[in-house]
């Protein structure tokens, strides 16, 4: 199965809460699947999310700069210092990636 169906326990066609707590996963990380904020995720927005996410970087580095800033971050400013691992104020490419998976703003 893919991940989604492994995380979709009941397999209703949908990720509840619930479901989404017991697969390990984080609420922050619920809230940014599910872009219409019913309470569930659905395939489609499991996976429109999980198809963006390489191109994320390039999205959020709105001036072409290299660095994601402060101010072109998108997602909670803790998250962001997480990321930043050097402590510097702004992420590379290399310390964005490494924290992707647990990590990831919205773009639209």
């Amino acid at each position: 199965p893919d991940e989604f169906s492994k995380l979709d326990t009941n397999h209703d066609g949908i990720i509840s809460k619930k479901e989404w707590k017991k697969g390990g996963r984080t609420p922050e990380e619920f809230i940014r699947f599910d872009d219409n904020r019913d309470g569930v995720i659905t395939r489609s927005e499991f996976f429109r999310k999980r198809n963006y996410v390489e191109e994320t970087f390039t999205t959020l580095d709105a001036n072409r700069d290299g660095i994601i800033s402060k101010w072109e971050w998108r997602g909670k400013m803790s998250e962001f210092k997480h990321l930043d691992t050097d402590h510097n104020g702004v992420l590379t490419q290399l310390e964005y990636n490494a924290g992707k998976s647990v990590y990831r703003p919205l773009t639209k």
